[in-house]
């Protein structure tokens, strides 16, 4: 067997060697042939905050379709970027936002750029300071009330310069941790963060729906996340009579609900399928309270 050598200068790298070698073996093993390999250089084909500011003036629904057509290009490698095309749109839109505010504002948009850095054990949080921030936070996930798999997440990620510093850091659970991904979200405050694009819990697996703490996290999850901040204040479900039947959200004023009310909707159709099932009680409403 013939092996190709790559060999990187310092400054070109932004991974560990050692997963990247990683990867390229494991493609190899599952193809039978190595990767196609991009130059560094092709980084300036991939400005997101370019194309956001090309798309800036077209409508949702065109947005749309010329994104999922630039997404789809086989010669482009956002599919490699962004393995799903939701993350995708996401980024674009949230890269719009920001470069609408910067016109208002008349400063200069924060681009978003790659640090040209080796990943080091200095991009780890230190054992103490992580320790400090569980304790803070009530040794619990601050957007959905998990206190199961706890991981220390950057508000502002480090490779947009966020630091270790405990008011950059916050307690999540994996799973939320996973679904706020390189956002800048701060679920210690209860203020819907300015641009920031709206994020959806994936409903196909919730899970044990007679679990009532469970759901209750479920349904933290699916708000908080959706508002991009701590904007639940209070999640009451029954276990009998008429509450077990018409659950009620109260939430942080200040926040609208008109967006919120088809995702609260998904959620209660996908528990009764569940539920029924099961031969459990169904849930006929999940009212808001603002």
């Amino acid at each position: 067997m013939q092996v190709q050598l790559l060999s990187f200068t310092a400054a070109d790298r932004v991974t560990r060697i050692e997963q990247d070698v990683l990867s390229v073996l494991r493609h190899w093993g599952q193809s039978g042939e190595f990767p196609v390999l991009t130059r560094f250089e092709a980084r300036e084909e991939y400005d997101l905050d370019a194309l956001a500011r090309e798309l800036s003036d077209v409508g949702i629904r065109q947005l749309d379709e010329r994104l999922r057509a630039e997404y789809a290009d086989e010669s482009r490698l956002w599919r490699f970027l962004y393995p799903q095309y939701e993350g995708f749109r996401k980024q674009v839109q949230t890269s719009q936002a920001q470069y609408v505010d910067s016109l208002h504002s008349g400063s200069q948009p924060a681009l978003v750029t790659f640090t040209s850095q080796a990943v080091t054990e200095d991009d780890e949080v230190p054992t103490d300071v992580k320790r400090a921030v569980k304790k803070r936070d009530g040794s619990m996930c601050l957007c959905c009330g998990s206190t199961a798999r706890l991981q220390v997440d950057h508000i502002q990620p480090r490779y947009l310069g966020g630091s270790h510093d405990p008011e950059n850091l916050q307690t999540l659970c994996g799973v939320c941790n996973r679904l706020k991904g390189t956002q800048p979200l701060d679920f210690r405050s209860s203020k819907a963060p300015k641009g920031a694009a709206s994020l959806s819990v994936d409903l196909s697996r919730i899970g044990d729906v007679t679990d009532l703490q469970a759901l209750e996290r479920l349904v933290r999850r699916v708000v908080n996340v959706h508002y991009g901040c701590a904007a639940v204040k209070e999640v009451v479900i029954g276990q009998r009579g008429p509450m077990a039947r018409e659950w009620e959200i109260t939430l942080v004023r200040g926040h609208k609900v008109t967006e919120l009310r088809p995702k609260l909707e998904e959620l209660r159709k996908r528990i009764n399928e569940k539920r029924n099932d099961l031969r459990r009680l169904s849930v006929d409403a999940i009212r808001v309270v603002n």
